[in-house]
């Protein structure tokens, strides 16, 4: 199917500047660009007929990856369901490199309870799973049972403003091996209770300078310390928490073509255009550098110190 187009002259005044911009062989080749096939319609190729829209041949921003195959369809008889969605990445060699498959939905009922589920595999109901419910009392809940993280190692909320504080599983139905603590955990908190420090974040400093705040507790390298000083591994206790990942620092500026499109581009540092970002993963790869962060839980280090307050 051919499309032409003819611009329509306004009679009684000149085109504005709206009018004489638009360009009407950019949007003629965009239109002709279209594939029909089997109730489906592809931007960019041939549809598959496996989805209702695909968009084939567009560049992500931040990523070496392109769409293959996009939909947007009612999957479910529920009218609860009022968004479905199905991403299939490849990179520039057309080799998959991931799949997802997720719904925004509500439970249907009067309370309108929304989750959204997502799936590596389209289409399975059986494969579905919730990742986020929001209650329509206003309840976030995570999909899963002690299992989802708020926040990761290299991703991490500033600041939990709460009108009281967590709630720590203390059943004792959930506990084994309880026992009392030894000579040498009692050694360690002994020597830890010495270690109380003040103060301040680097980035805090950095940002506001000698207007930055005080803070109190201890050094987690110190920490440490103290249970190897009395032949313990702080590795064998949740008191100590150490996280690691892999990153890399980036420097990209944004370009515009002749079609007035913007994209994203390595450059060098010194480039007077440069943006930095940070790219963080889990695993190895050539250009990452490993990161440490330790941590501690000062819930457990407060039990801990007061067996010899």
């Amino acid at each position: 199917m051919a499309i032409s187009l003819t611009k329509r002259i306004p009679t009684g005044r000149p085109l504005d500047a709206s009018e004489n911009d638009y360009n009407l062989t950019t949007i003629e080749n965009a239109l002709n660009n279209f594939g029909f096939a089997n109730n489906s319609v592809c931007i960019g190729g041939t549809p598959s007929g496996l989805y209702k829209l695909e968009v084939n041949g567009i560049q992500l921003v931040y990523a070496d990856l392109q769409f293959s195959g996009f939909s947007v369809q009612n999957k479910y008889a529920s009218s609860s369901v009022f968004g479905v969605c199905y991403f299939d990445f490849q990179n520039e060699l057309g080799v998959r490199k991931s799949h997802i498959f997720s719904t925004i939905e509500t439970d249907g009922g009067s309370t309108q309870n929304f989750a959204v589920t997502a799936s590596g595999t389209p289409r399975s109901t059986d494969a579905r799973y919730t990742a986020l419910s929001i209650k329509a009392n206003g309840t976030v809940q995570p999909g899963s049972d002690n299992v989802q993280t708020l926040g990761a190692v290299s991703s991490r909320w500033s600041v939990v403003y709460a009108g009281t504080g967590t709630i720590n599983t203390s059943d004792e139905n959930e506990k084994t091996l309880s026992r009392s603590l030894s000579f040498a955990e009692l050694s360690a908190a002994s020597d830890i209770k010495q270690l109380v420090k003040a103060f301040k974040f680097k980035d805090a400093v950095a940002k506001k300078g000698n207007s930055a705040r005080w803070h109190f507790g201890f050094i987690a390298q110190e920490v440490a310390n103290a249970f190897i000083n009395n032949q313990l591994n702080p590795e064998n206790y949740g008191i100590y928490c150490s996280d690691s990942w892999y990153e890399k620092t980036n420097w990209f500026k944004i370009i515009e073509n002749e079609n007035g499109e913007q994209f994203k581009v390595d450059c060098n540092q010194s480039d007077p255009d440069a943006q930095k970002e940070i790219i963080t993963q889990q695993n190895e790869a050539e250009g990452f550098e490993l990161k440490t962060r330790l941590g501690l839980r000062y819930d457990e280090l407060a039990c801990f110190l007061i067996a010899v307050s």
